[in-house]
């Protein structure tokens, strides 16, 4: 995915293997609500993820069809300039 999070799977990999060891009670609840954080910042970075390439796709058709716009805006002019000059023999 990314380098954030690869990192935030690397704390959540420790923080389980410490939750496997911790015997006290409160040492659990601690460490459960730290995985908790660290899943949901992961759920944040994968949806900002994604919509960061729907922006890049929307940009990227944006673009297209501007350019395809010039184009057939060009293409309207060479039809009219040989219109006006050729006109007189597509009667």
């Amino acid at each position: 995915m990314c380098a954030r999070c690869d990192a935030v799977d690397l704390q959540l990999v420790d923080l389980n293997s410490v939750l496997d060891r911790a015997t006290e009670a409160l040492a659990q609840a601690l460490l459960r609500y730290d995985i908790s954080e660290l899943t949901d910042e992961k759920a944040t970075l994968h949806s900002e993820h994604r919509v960061s390439a729907r922006d890049g796709m929307l940009a990227h058709h944006l673009e297209a069809a501007s350019s395809l716009t010039e184009e057939l805006g060009l293409a309207k002019a060479d039809v009219d300039a040989a219109r006006e000059r050729f006109g007189r023999y597509l009667t």
